[in-house]
């Protein structure tokens, strides 16, 4: 007899392979995983070393604008109207470098400023915009003597103008100086003022032979500029910054523009330039107190009284009749005219950024 013998199934045979594929795929899976999961950190980290560099660029072209804003401060560079210049060219700074040029108006009032950092091997490029706000030169003109007015002068009080030189601290120093008044009118003296000038020292009147040099009458309105900008040798634009309102009190260095009427003004120990103009040449005011060391420029004076003492200049621009005056001194200053700057408290530039971008 013959017995066929089929094979015995292993129950767990089926498992094991499920199992073993499954381990397969799972592993396959996994080293999949691992590999993008290497390449996506690779990725990263250069990506990250990138942007590091990159950065670092970025903070030397900021460096290299905040340098140059630094020198126009300073006045260390003078930019060109309408020209471009090279301020820095590879400058080194961190780990890399910047170069820097700008570009201006016709005025130089505005700037573009830009600037290039270089690091590894990148390089990045800002521009900065921004606006000089500072305190112009001035080119004083039309300053002809203590006094200089377009208008007649009337005295009724027991002032000294002396045209004679004098330093900052009132004092005489020996020098000719200018004239005491000059005027497009006449001067009458109504009081009892002294009047110096051209080296002839103070008398009691203007028509003594002693003083008969220190003033000069009639001369061409021509000669005597008809707005306070035009006596500094500025623009009007570059003295609208400083528009204040009137205020009973200066003290410190300063330029004050009031555009109307100054009221009755005290001075504690002021410098600079105090301007009292409007748009009809009627704006006036009147001084009662202290020591200004500086130029006045006005279109009217109703009087200069008290103990007000006036180291410098002043230029009366309007055409009124007359201009009276009190108990002050005016002494006039060739070294305060030619160092304007200096008693206007003349610093550093304001450079405003008024706008930024990347390019």
């Amino acid at each position: 007899m013959i017995y066929k013998i089929s094979p015995v199934e292993d129950p767990d045979h089926g498992e094991s392979g499920a199992a073993l594929i499954f381990v397969i795929v799972i592993a396959a899976i996994c080293a999949i995983a691992c590999s993008v999961t290497f390449k996506a950190t690779t990725r990263l980290v250069q990506s990250t070393g990138s942007k590091r560099v990159d950065a670092v660029a970025f903070n030397i072209a900021e460096a290299g604008k905040e340098h140059a804003i630094a020198q126009l401060r300073t006045v260390a560079y003078r930019p060109h109207s309408n020209g471009v210049d090279s301020i820095f060219t590879s400058q080194a700074f961190d780990v890399g470098y910047y170069t820097v040029r700008c570009s201006a108006n016709v005025r130089t009032d505005t700037l573009w400023i830009r600037s290039y950092g270089f690091s590894a091997t990148q390089q990045r490029c800002i521009e900065a915009k921004v606006r000089k706000s500072g305190m112009p030169p001035f080119n004083p003109r039309g300053i002809l003597g203590a006094i200089t007015a377009n208008t007649s002068v009337e005295f009724t009080g027991n002032m000294v103008v002396d045209g004679c030189d004098h330093s900052d601290n009132g004092h005489a120093n020996g020098l000719a100086g200018n004239y005491a008044i000059s005027t497009t009118g006449t001067v009458n003296p109504a009081g009892s003022t002294s009047f110096g000038g051209m080296g002839c020292p103070p008398a009691a009147h203007p028509h003594d032979p002693v003083c008969a040099g220190a003033f000069q009458e009639g001369i061409s309105s021509s000669d005597i500029p008809s707005e306070p900008w035009d006596v500094l040798g500025v623009t009007e634009d570059e003295l609208d910054q400083y528009r204040t309102e009137p205020s009973r009190t200066y003290t410190g260095a300063g330029i004050y523009y009031l555009t109307g009427d100054a009221g009755t003004v005290h001075f504690s120990d002021a410098s600079g330039i105090l301007i009292i103009h409007d748009a009809n040449g009627t704006a006036d005011f009147l001084a009662n107190h202290g020591t200004f060391t500086g130029l006045i420029i006005c279109d009217d004076v109703s009087k200069l009284a008290g103990n007000v003492t006036l180291i410098g200049a002043m230029v009366i621009i309007s055409t009124a009749d007359k201009v009276g005056a009190g108990g002050a001194n005016v002494l006039y200053s060739q070294s305060v005219i030619d160092n304007l700057r200096s008693y206007c408290g003349a610093g550093n530039k304001n450079i405003d950024q008024i706008s930024w971008r990347e390019l």
